[in-house]
């Protein structure tokens, strides 16, 4: 009864790590962790039914079987597949909330100037993150199912383009946070980005968002100016 139930329970596990807004790329990172936070209740539970089962075992002097011992494996994927999971919507909050710092920061007051190293780090950490999705989780215990999930790929996928558009925008970037940079420079990139953004019909904007530097949507996920 024990090891059904922990069958069950590591089902929803894999369930709710597997789809809804752990997959969803526009997901808003503090969503998506907070449905880990509750798998990992459940895989909890579901480790103590199984290590429960194996002791009734021992105590009988029962060899364990070849599903218990399935069971077991299984529950050290999910445990696996929920740090990784956790890695990647951690490195993503860190990310997003840097972009958020570039939408918001005031170039006229340098708040720019010397982040470079900043940016090359937060945004090296989130493509780390994107490449624990290319695991391939060995659930077939539970799920049979083997790989990701079309969601899961479709996720990487996203995300990836996402992080390859920063990534090849990053030499104009950086040289927008160089000690270089002056008041007279940044005045004249903006005078001329609100000529262009006024040809266009769009209205003048001086923040750092209009000048197409970064972007980042108020549900966590990632976009990009279009300045």
């Amino acid at each position: 009864a024990a090891a059904i139930g922990a069958r069950a329970d590591l089902a929803s596990v894999l369930a709710a790590i597997r789809s809804g807004p752990v997959v969803n790329p526009d997901a808003a990172p503090s969503t998506a962790l907070e449905a880990l936070a509750v798998a990992n209740k459940l895989a909890l539970k579901a480790s103590k039914a199984a290590a429960a089962t194996a002791r009734h075992r021992l105590l009988l002097g029962v060899e364990e079987t070849a599903p218990l011992a399935n069971l077991s494996s299984a529950v050290d994927a999910a445990f696996n597949l929920l740090e990784a999971r956790g890695t990647l919507w951690d490195a993503l909050a860190r990310w997003y909330e840097f972009l958020a710092f570039l939408e918001g920061a005031d170039v006229y007051i340098g708040e720019l100037i010397g982040r470079a190293e900043d940016f090359e780090r937060e945004l090296a950490g989130a493509e780390a993150a994107v490449e624990s999705l290319e695991g391939r989780p060995d659930t077939l215990e539970v799920e049979d199912v083997e790989g990701l999930l079309p969601g899961e790929a479709s996720l990487g996928a996203t995300l990836r383009e996402r992080l390859n558009e920063w990534r090849r925008d990053q030499l104009n970037i950086e040289r927008l946070m160089d000690p270089a940079m002056r008041l007279r420079h940044w005045k004249a990139l903006i005078r001329g980005l609100n000529v262009l953004k006024r040809k266009r019909g769009d209205a003048p904007n001086t923040a750092v968002g209009a000048t197409g530097v970064s972007g980042a949507n108020t549900d966590g996920g990632a976009r990009r100016g279009d300045g």
